[in-house]
C-alpha cells in the first residue's frame, strides 16, 4: 500500500512483491505431515515501460512510429478533498 505524504506528481517506474502460500495448504495431508512447515515464498521485481496510443493524425504519425506520452503511471497527487455523498431518491 502507498500512501503519499505531500503534493506532487508520482512516477511509478517499477513494482516489487512477494507471492506466499499458506503453509502446506495446497498440498495433501500425508505429504504436509512430512513437509517444512514454512510457507513458500517467491519474490518479484517488474519494470514497467508503457508506451502511449499511437498516434495518426498527420502522414508522417501514420506512416513512423509516434507516441503520445503516457500519465497512467504518473497520477497528480492532490490535498484530500471532502467527501460528497448522494442518494437518489426514486
Amino acid at each position: 500500500m502507498l500512501v503519499p505524504r505531500h503534493r506532487g506528481e508520482l512516477h511509478i517506474h517499477s513494482l516489487a512483491f512477494r507471492l506466499a502460500s499458506a503453509a502446506n495448504s495446497l498440498l495433501p495431508d500425508s505429504v504436509a505431515d512430512r513437509s517444512a512447515t514454512a510457507p513458500t515464498t517467491i519474490a518479484g521485481f517488474v519494470t514497467l515501460e508503457v508506451q502511449g496510443p499511437r498516434l495518426n493524425n498527420t502522414k508522417a504519425e501514420r506512416t513512423g512510429l509516434f507516441y503520445a506520452p503516457d500519465r497512467r503511471l504518473s497520477p497528480l497527487i492532490t490535498d484530500p478533498l471532502p467527501k460528497l455523498e448522494v442518494r437518489l431518491l426514486c
